[in-house]
């Protein structure tokens, strides 16, 4: 005689609703785990510096990376070699994450990681075009050496075929390209989209809300003082005898 608890309707081992409940939990794990791989890779590229060892320079100093020297490395190879498109996995990953921890599948994974290792290199591409600010402390511009050499190789075969301007329409064809892969490699559906973009407004007017009642509280503060400042108080006797400290003095009388 079969055991109900280890045959289901399925002919599975596990009854339906163990397995259900197996499976959602194994979404949450994985999801909690790629969240924290994804905070670690955000860690590790906002505290780069680059005094901090790395594959292609040894120093005795301790690195600087809140992550350590994992993270000077990381850091280092994704910046050097892509830029600011290094922030690529973070937001992909993030969602997948995201996803995951609501029990919520990723499909076509495989499909969507190699979108995202395209989108990592075009829009490494695209920045290479860009101008790095006076803050930038790398040798590599904001596409990083991938970017700038993928996109120095792409204007040149572009003037060769005769097309002006070919630097600014290889940047903005992987620019286009590269957000469309990297849309599609983070998997949200329009409807997570609309709530992620109603988080933001929301997000957005309650600082603004705060920020106003700030500034608020702070005009009343200057303005309070100004309005206390035409005289002191100082006690007196009222009409029935008592003492009366609501009584101002005028600064100029004597």
């Amino acid at each position: 005689m079969e055991n109900p608890l280890l045959q289901s309707a399925g002919g599975t081992v596990l009854p339906a609703a163990l397995a259900a409940f197996l499976r959602r939990r194994l979404f949450e794990l994985s999801g909690v785990a790629l969240l924290t791989v994804t905070a670690a890779l955000a860690v590790a590229l906002a505290s780069y510096h680059t005094g901090d060892p790395s594959l292609n320079s040894a120093t005795g100093r301790l690195p600087q990376n809140l992550l350590g020297l994992p993270g000077a490395y990381i850091a280092d190879l994704g910046l050097q070699t892509v830029g600011l498109a290094a922030a690529v996995p973070v937001l992909v990953f993030a969602a997948w994450g995201w996803r995951l921890l609501r029990k919520l599948s990723v499909s076509l994974i495989a499909v969507r990681f190699l979108l995202m290792l395209a989108a990592l290199f075009l829009l490494g591409m695209a920045l290479g075009h860009v101008p790095p600010p006076a803050e930038w402390s790398l040798n590599t511009g904001p596409g990083g050496a991938a970017g700038a050499l993928m996109l120095t190789r792409a204007a040149d075969t572009l003037h060769a075929l005769g097309a002006p301007y070919g630097v600014w329409i290889a940047a903005g064809l992987a620019a286009t390209v590269g957000m469309l892969a990297l849309i599609t490699a983070i998997g949200l559906t329009w409807a997570e989209w609309q709530a992620i973009g109603n988080a933001l407004k929301t997000s957005v007017l309650a600082a603004g809300r705060v920020a106003a009642a700030g500034a608020g509280l702070a005009r009343r503060a200057v303005v309070r003082p100004a309005a206390d400042s035409g005289g002191r108080i100082e006690p007196a006797l009222d009409e029935d005898g008592d003492i009366d400290t609501h009584i101002k003095v005028s600064p100029e009388a004597p």
